[in-house]
Order: structure tokens, then C-alpha cells, then sequence
């Protein structure tokens, strides 16, 4: 456990009275996100009381392979899509290309009209 103040740690151990304790399948229920709203809070309000229940609900979440197999895939975004993907460098490219050739030209065009600022 990270450290903690000594006064939070009485605190959380001597002023909080617990009540009655949800069944572990509730908590399991809670740990697998398979409660309804209402049953959720209040199962979250009471572990934000009860280290005992915590610790029941941090051993029934599932394993991280477990976890795993329950994502579904996802369609590769649009802008993974070479065609995008290129056209983006090309656009840059353009936009860099037009920006220099504007700039190069006002200062042709200023140094023409003020002869006598050359060096």
C-alpha cells in the first residue's frame, strides 16, 4: 500500500460503521459490471466504506486474458488508410511548397520596387 498518513488510515478503520455486507455474488456481479444502476451505487457506496469488501471485489475481477477475449474488434479507422494517409503528406507537401514560393516572391517583388536596399 502506498503510504499513507497515519491519522487517514485510523480514520478509515475506527469512525466507519459498515452495516450489512452485500453477498459475494453481488460483489461478483458488481466486479463483472452485470448490476443495474441503483444495485451499483449502492454496492459503490458501500465499498467506499468497507476494505473487506474491496478486497473480495479486487479477487473476483476476471484475469487480464480473460478480459481480453471480451473486447470485440474494432474496423480499422479511416485515417489508418493509406490512400488518406498519403494524400495528408501530399496536402502538406503543397501547402509547404506554396507557402515558401508566396514568400520568395514578395521578396523578389520588394527588392525590385527598392533598388537601393541591395547589398
Amino acid at each position: 500500500m502506498m503510504d499513507v498518513p497515519k491519522i487517514v488510515l485510523e480514520r478509515l478503520r475506527g469512525s466507519v460503521k459498515f452495516g450489512e455486507h452485500p453477498d459475494a455474488n453481488l460483489l461478483t456481479a458488481f466486479a463483472e459490471q452485470a448490476l443495474g444502476k441503483h444495485e451499483r451505487l449502492r454496492v459503490l457506496e458501500h465499498l467506499a466504506r468497507c476494505p473487506e469488501c474491496r478486497d473480495v471485489v479486487s479477487v473476483a475481477q476476471p484475469e487480464a486474458s480473460e478480459m481480453q477475449g471480451s473486447f470485440r474488434l474494432m474496423k480499422p479507422s479511416l485515417l489508418l488508410s493509406p490512400k488518406l494517409r498519403w494524400g495528408g503528406v501530399a496536402l502538406c507537401a503543397v501547402v509547404v511548397a506554396s507557402v515558401t514560393t508566396r514568400h520568395f516572391l514578395r521578396q523578389k517583388s520588394a527588392a525590385l520596387l527598392m533598388p537601393e536596399a541591395r547589398v
